[in-house]
């Protein structure tokens, strides 16, 4: 996720085998999407040979990119490790880049995640801690990780107040500052650096 002038822009697409598109990839490749315990899980035809049994859970998966699982990529190979690349170009306006296992967001949307971003974006860290235990509360049961940058050209409490502006409401009851539209004073776009991210 990137936080953009106080809006989620989302960098990635959640590889589900639930998705049309890639339940459609892995029966065609001979394999099978199954419910596992309210999950849509893929499964070779060996797991499904073995019958469901979510105690196993080397033989079904809840994503449908990954890397690893080398049983799911056994012939025929239903799992693979292709990912979706998106090219952004950073500027000003960019302030947290946001990184997160599917076991977040199993648990939180966009909104949360970003929200506890915000909430701690003075201290990094302890944002991505921050989501990770959010996320560990609200029953996640898969991995869950979370990374947090700010950008060096993001001033925290710009942050926050651009981020109650973008809200719903937020520009009737906010009061912006003198640093004009949650800029630092003195700065524009050409003095953010630019930089490719994928």
């Amino acid at each position: 996720l990137l936080l953009r002038g106080g809006r989620p822009v989302r960098g990635s697409v959640d590889h589900k085998p639930s998705t049309l598109s890639e339940k459609r990839r892995i029966e065609k490749l001979g394999g099978y999407v199954v419910d596992v315990g309210g999950v849509a899980r893929l499964t070779s035809p060996a797991g499904v040979g073995f019958g469901i049994d979510a105690r196993n859970t080397s033989l079904y998966l809840s994503v449908s990119r990954a890397i690893g699982d080398r049983t799911l990529k056994t012939p025929p190979p239903v799992l693979v490790a292709d990912p979706d690349v998106k090219l952004f170009h950073l500027d000003v306006d960019d302030a947290l880049l946001v990184l997160v296992s599917d076991g977040v967001t199993d648990a939180l949307d966009d909104a949360s995640i970003l929200a506890l971003a915000v909430r701690h974006s003075d201290d990094p860290p302890r944002a991505a801690n921050a989501i990770v235990k959010d996320a560990f509360a609200k029953g996640a049961a898969d991995n869950i990780t979370a990374l947090v940058v700010r950008f060096p050209w993001a001033d925290p409490s710009d942050i926050r107040q651009t981020w109650a502006l973008a809200q719903p409401g937020g520009g009737t009851t906010a009061t912006a500052n003198s640093g004009g539209g949650g800029r630092r004073r003195g700065t524009d776009a050409s003095d953010a650096p630019r930089a490719d991210a994928e």
